[in-house]
């Protein structure tokens, strides 16, 4: 299965350029080769590309090549996902790693790593991870995920979800399945609480009111897997049924946590859309969605309702923007989290 290459130019534009490598993006072009891009300041010199293993070290003594120009590239056989590290003569070494994981089985499965943050340092690679639903992850697949060293799968699935479409890991090493359920404003969970009638009129009409109240009312739910990524729960993937709203949402969160642009956010954002509305993966969800009942609805009604809009993000930006004054405040008083937990998540996500 080929990896999709997405190469934004806003993605390019947005870090600011310092002694050594600035961007780096890793296409995956045929079965074990790859395509490395990457910006270099003036006399940094040739660039040794080494293969590795690992994001955080490099498992082999030779580079598979040295350039000073780019593109390059390089061909890795290997059944497991490959990080590369961009060395230059002079300045600091750059990771890099194809975004989506070419799983025969995922859907929306993609790493949150290499995004830059506005003072110049990037997210981490293999840390944090992003997806859609897990049920059809092939033998192969976990076989490819091994080398992830995946400690906590986090499911925002509510329990009627996860019952149409459950997760049974069956990879070598299993990780913590972590259910941590985030409902909708007008959602089975609080349809059962007493409402007012001035709560109900709040509930948000639309998909760009959803994202709006998720992103301020449900907070301290999203808080509570924010705290066990700073407290060290990494490598980690967290996922709901498509990969869109709470996944989506929860990922825009931590890298607005992590001070990244609000233009790359929104790029990883709509980025689903290029990965969840193909016809293989409209595929994939089509029984899902029917609930397993017969009767799948079309590719084309499906891609219609699963299509996201930048207007989704802008919502919820917004009424965190109305909420909280700073992002101090929205990490303290939205997510709950401590000015140590805040120091401790940019700590182990970021890298200068």
């Amino acid at each position: 299965m080929k990896t999709p290459f997405i190469l934004s130019a806003m993605f390019l534009a947005s870090a600011r350029l310092f002694a050594g490598i600035d961007q780096a993006v890793t296409e995956s072009t045929a079965p074990d080769t790859y395509r490395i891009t990457f910006t270099a300041t003036a006399g940094t010199g040739p660039v040794a590309v080494f293969a590795s293993s690992r994001a955080d070290r490099i498992d082999t003594a030779q580079p598979l090549v040295a350039s000073a120009t780019s593109p390059v590239t390089v061909k890795v056989p290997s059944a497991q996902r490959v990080y590369f590290h961009l060395k230059p003569a002079t300045g600091p070494a750059r990771v890099t790693s194809i975004r989506v994981l070419p799983l025969d089985g995922g859907i929306n499965f993609r790493d949150l790593g290499g995004y830059p943050t506005q003072d110049g340092q990037h997210v981490k690679w293999g840390l944090v991870y992003r997806s859609a639903k897990l049920d059809q992850l092939s033998p192969r697949d976990y076989a490819y995920m091994e080398n992830l060293g995946l400690k906590v799968v986090c499911d925002f699935r509510m329990e009627q979800e996860r019952a149409r479409a459950p997760t049974t890991w069956t990879g070598p090493r299993a990780p913590e399945i972590y259910f941590n359920p985030i409902d909708t404003p007008a959602g089975p969970r609080r349809a059962q609480q007493a409402m007012t009638p001035e709560e109900r009129a709040k509930i948000p009409a639309g998909l760009a009111g959803t994202y709006r109240w998720m992103a301020t009312d449900a907070l301290p739910e999203f808080g509570v897997l924010m705290k066990r990524i700073a407290a060290g729960d990494t490598p980690m993937l967290f996922h709901c049924q498509e990969g869109r709203g709470r996944t989506g949402l929860f990922a825009a969160l931590v890298l607005l946590a992590l001070e990244v642009p609000r233009d790359v956010i929104m790029q990883d954002f709509m980025l689903t859309n290029d990965l969840l509305l193909t016809d293989e993966a409209l595929k994939k969800m089509s029984n899902a969605m029917a609930g397993g009942r017969g009767g799948e609805p079309s590719i084309e009604s499906m891609r219609n309702q699963l299509r996201i809009s930048e207007d989704y993000l802008k919502a919820a930006f917004a009424g965190i923007d109305e909420k909280f004054p700073t992002t101090e405040s929205f990490l303290r008083d939205g997510l709950k989290l401590s000015p140590a937990e805040v120091t401790a998540l940019r700590g182990r996500l970021l890298e200068p």
